[in-house]
Parts: C-alpha cells; structure tokens; sequence
C-alpha cells in the first residue's frame, strides 16, 4: 500500500531521491521530485524509471507492465496511483507522460 506524507511524495520505494541541486532549472531527478506541478502518479513513474524502488515495488512494476486490461484493473484497486501512472506512460494521448517530463525539464 502506498502512502503518502504530507508533503505529497509517495513512500512506495526503499531509496531517497538524490538531493536537490541548488539553482533555478530542474537538475536533478531529486529536485524534479520535489515539484509540486507533479503529479503523485508522475512521481511514481519516475522512481520506477530512474530504478530508485525497491524489491517489493521493482516486482510491482513488473507485474504491472506485464499484465493484461483484466488484471491491469484488478492491481489498480490496491495500486491505484501506480497503475493510472502506468497506463499514462504506456498509453498517454495525444500527449505521452515521457513527452510531457521531458518538456518540464526532467533528464529522459
């Protein structure tokens, strides 16, 4: 079960983000995390990109990204915010999540 702090940040995976470059500009996968114009789902996402997750959630995703529309909906009624960041990197029109970090700055 993922949960969420108060700052918004989801505490699904072992690691912590990098820490946050200093300056204006998105430098880090760290500082990006730390956005609030991003969503938990984005977040989510990225972790599961940049591989800062651990054991459980690594196999999480694998199981996610494996998994058919039936039981791509059955692991949303636990993973809701993981599967809707999936399916919105995997399948996101007109406008591809991986598209839309990467015009926000993010290093993909």
């Amino acid at each position: 079960m993922t949960t969420t702090t108060a700052a918004g940040s989801a505490e699904c995976c072992q690691a912590s983000p990098p820490t946050p470059a200093p300056g204006g500009g998105v430098q880090s996968v760290g500082e990006f995390l730390l956005r609030d114009d991003v969503t938990l789902s984005e977040k989510l996402v990225i972790r599961w990109q940049f591989r800062l997750c651990g054991h459980f959630y690594t196999a999480l995703w694998n199981a996610i990204k494996r998994a058919d529309e039936e039981n791509l909906d059955r692991l949303a009624v636990g993973f809701p915010d993981h599967v809707a960041g999936f399916r919105a990197w995997a399948h996101g029109r007109p406008y591809s999540m991986g598209r839309k970090l990467r015009d926000m700055g993010l290093p993909i």
